[in-house]
């Protein structure tokens, strides 16, 4: 019924429920096999049916091919090699038929590469942070995150904190990277990152780098940029102050927004208050 659905040309409403529906079912069958004596999954049966509709859906909708992977690809399917080449091989069947574009795809192939093994994948993962597409540069690094926020400090080399060095040069050139690599630990592991990275402060090291680089708002990244990040840990009418500053107005109002919402606050913040003193500090 769920592919079926996702078959609907005219309803997008029915096709977003068809992959919600898939994307579920997936999850839950992957998550709960462990519990089956001698679970076999079958790829072809599974999957099969669902990635020839897909296929014909990416060429109207091709977000559907990250969206789908991210979120049905999960960490015991990445970690079982007979998956990985079921599923490569769909992916080079929708590079043959040109049915998505080969920065897409590619970025799809470094996702499977998440439960790798880091000494056989690092020099291809660094490579592609130099890569022209941004999608996939972003990728590239946001799959380097994870696989050291999946490892304790030492175990790796080299360490997080040449990484962040590089990484932090090259996103003052071509900004998109920075945001995709400490991704993995924006849920509270956010000491840790600094811990690892020997930043001192996780919130300067972004303002800082949101500040310099060239590009403001970078697009069609892998996942969130810096100037999502920070919207979320500013906390002073002088922080909005330094993003509008910086030109991240957009971010600077959603957090006055996040702030004046939370519960027990005193005094709210006025947004085009501490829009106009920027303004006037500008003009001198």
């Amino acid at each position: 019924m769920a592919v079926k659905l996702l078959e609907i040309e005219e309803l997008n409403g029915y096709q977003s429920s068809g992959e919600r529906h898939i994307k579920n079912g997936i999850w839950t069958e992957d998550t709960n096999y462990f519990k089956v004596p001698n679970y076999l999954p079958s790829y072809d049966r599974r999957f099969g049916p669902i990635l020839k509709v897909l296929a014909k859906k990416l060429k109207q909708m091709p977000k559907l091919l990250a969206d789908f992977t991210e979120y049905s690809v999960t960490n015991d399917l990445l970690q079982d090699k007979k998956f990985i080449d079921y599923y490569s091989a769909w992916l080079d069947s929708l590079e043959k038929d040109k049915i998505v574009d080969v920065n897409y795809i590619s970025a799809m192939r470094v996702k499977l590469l998440e439960k790798s093994n880091w000494d056989e994948v690092k020099e291809q993962l660094f490579k592609l942070l130099d890569h022209e597409a941004l999608y996939l540069r972003s990728m590239a690094a946001n799959i380097i995150g994870k696989i050291y926020h999946e490892h304790s400090k030492g175990e790796l080399e080299p360490p997080l904190s040449e990484i962040v060095k590089l990484i932090a040069e090259k996103e003052l050139k071509r900004p998109g990277i920075a945001g995709p690599l400490m991704s993995p630990y924006f849920n509270g592991d956010e000491k840790y990152f600094e811990d690892e990275a020997g930043i001192a402060d996780i919130k300067e090291w972004i303002f800082k780098l949101l500040e310099a680089r060239t590009d403001k708002d970078p697009l069609d990244l892998a996942c969130n940029d810096l100037d999502f990040f920070i919207h979320e840990m500013v906390e002073t009418g002088d922080d909005i102050k330094r993003l509008i500053r910086a030109g991240y107005l957009f971010w600077a109002e959603h957090a006055v927004d996040d702030l004046n919402g939370c519960e027990g606050i005193k005094k709210k913040l006025d947004y085009k208050k501490i829009k106009q003193e920027v303004e006037r500090e500008q003009q001198g």
